[in-house]
């Protein structure tokens, strides 16, 4: 079953899902847009409190990413598949590459 025949079996459930993602996404900017806004017309009129919020905002956005990086570290397999997490071996990355020079293929001073 290809993905055209999965969304026309499904289009009731299809539906109603995108129907629900696109709520949750309409609420989520409309917070955003109601925080963002007025912070940034006091950040551009205020230098320290501009400051202070790009810190609190460049943190916000990248703790979030080291702590997912290293949950995915000691658990490489989540989701039952190397390749859905790994795509780079999925493309062969992991065997050497065809018509190259075996120097190539050893580690610096092996030899």
């Amino acid at each position: 079953m290809g993905p055209l025949d999965y969304l026309l079996a499904h289009r009731a459930d299809v539906l109603r899902l995108t129907l629900e993602h696109v709520g949750l996404v309409a609420v989520a900017m409309l917070f955003a847009v109601a925080c963002g806004v007025p912070l940034g017309i006091l950040a551009a009129r205020h230098r320290r409190l501009g400051r202070l919020a790009l810190a609190a905002a460049n943190a916000v956005q990248t703790v979030p990413s080291l702590a997912l990086f290293g949950f995915l570290i000691p658990v490489p397999f989540v989701g039952g598949r190397r390749s859905w997490l790994f795509p780079a071996l999925r493309s062969g990355a992991d065997r050497p590459a065809r018509n190259a020079p075996a120097s190539s293929c050893r580690p610096p001073g092996a030899g």
